[in-house]
């Protein structure tokens, strides 16, 4: 990852599946025969308009099709671009209700743009937050035509973080896949339990083949293999689905170096 933040754009990494973004944050696009389900924003209107827009119009992508917007949890580099996503596509904004109060109370409390521009003017979708729709809960599926993702609690990184499972697509067969929106942040084992080893738990009993997150270089979605599959796509073996067995794996042993840091710190 080069040491200044630099735009990578778009990469096709399944059928139905596009992560778009800079070498810092990004945003999953998933697609539909009747529209789109979008995890997160970046950081703020100028990325959605100057970054965001762009590549999805160069993968061939109307941004206007965005039916869901779903956000992780309710920092700035995670949301700060949801309010002009919302504003040309008309889509619905979900966030778990702690996170959505959070969100909302930064506008009050940090000069009109919740915080979320630290550099350059804001736009003027920067001074007003996105339109409370939908308030999310564990288990709670969204449809848009031939796509159903389903959303879980991982409290921990925030109250209210949220991952979703969601059915990606490639070469005629589906393929579930984890979206998280941290690795392994948690303050203290209630988090732990309730939230992390929750969603992990739900994501292998249904067989999930990979785990990813908007910050690229993070668990299972490393930058270089992302460009090879764009650069090659469709590649006759895709390296970003690591079959159900081969996560499983994965995330316990995340599970275990957590479990062996809660008693390293006495959390119990």
């Amino acid at each position: 990852m080069p040491e200044e933040t630099e735009v990578v754009g778009v990469h096709r990494l399944f059928d139905n599946f596009y992560w778009i973004g800079n070498t810092s944050i990004g945003i999953w696009v998933v697609t539909s025969d009747d529209g789109y389900i979008v995890y997160d924003a970046m950081n703020h209107a100028t990325d959605a308009r100057d970054v965001i827009v762009p590549a999805m119009e160069e993968a061939g992508l109307d941004p206007t099709m965005i039916r869901y917007l779903v956000f992780g949890h309710y920092h700035g580099d995670h949301v700060g671009g949801g309010r002009y996503l919302q504003r040309i596509s008309g889509a619905q904004a979900i966030q778990h209700w702690a996170d959505w109060e959070l969100y909302l109370r930064r506008f009050d409390e940090e000069g009109g743009t919740g915080g979320f521009v630290r550099d350059g003017e804001p736009l003027p979708d920067d001074l007003e937050p996105m339109t409370r729709d939908i308030d999310a809960t564990d288990g709670m599926e969204i449809t848009v035509g031939d796509v159903t993702a389903s959303l879980h609690h991982m409290t921990g990184h925030t109250p209210g973080s949220l991952g979703m499972i969601v059915p990606v697509k490639y070469q005629g067969e589906e393929h579930p896949i984890l979206l998280v929106t941290a690795g392994n942040h948690f303050t203290n084992i209630n988090a732990f339990i309730g939230g992390y080893e929750h969603i992990w738990d739900i994501a292998i009993e249904r067989g999930v083949e990979s785990v990813m997150q908007s910050h690229p270089n993070t668990n299972m979605n490393l930058l270089a293999r992302t460009q090879y599959v764009h650069d090659n796509y469709p590649p006759a073996v895709n390296p970003l689905l690591y079959g159900a067995e081969r996560t499983e794996r994965y995330l316990n042993i995340v599970r275990a170096c957590s479990r062996a840091w809660i008693e390293a710190v006495d959390m119990i």
